[in-house]
């Protein structure tokens, strides 16, 4: 899982994104989220969303797209294992897809736009 060394990295820019969502942040793996790290992505998480959130500083103001790590729930959201997924999201288009990979995931953020 990802380490707290890691996750403080990815809020470097938006400290108080740290502790929002700790629980699911807590089920990424620590490869997962070193990629995200390595591949410019900085954690953008909101109270008020239900997951954990990531962008890359530079796109969003082009594209407005963001990667959330969702954890694995049932219809009443109810955490049925330790499984994380990873969503495309835009600020101005809405929902665009669901990953498994985050090798995936990321690929087809950068793929947006371009």
């Amino acid at each position: 899982m990802a380490t707290l060394k890691t996750l403080k990295r990815l809020a470097r820019k938006h400290e108080e994104c740290l502790s929002v969502h700790s629980d699911i942040k807590a089920l990424i793996p620590e490869r997962d989220a070193l990629k995200l790290l390595h591949n410019g992505f900085t954690d953008c998480s909101f109270w008020h969303d239900e997951a954990p959130s990531y962008y890359i500083p530079q796109k969003w103001a082009d594209d407005g797209v963001a990667i959330m790590a969702v954890d694995d729930t049932d219809d009443d959201y109810n955490r049925i294992s330790d499984k994380i997924k990873y969503v495309i999201l835009s600020d101005k288009d809405g929902f665009f897809d669901v990953f498994n990979s985050i090798d995936d995931a990321i690929n087809y953020h950068n793929g947006i736009g371009a």
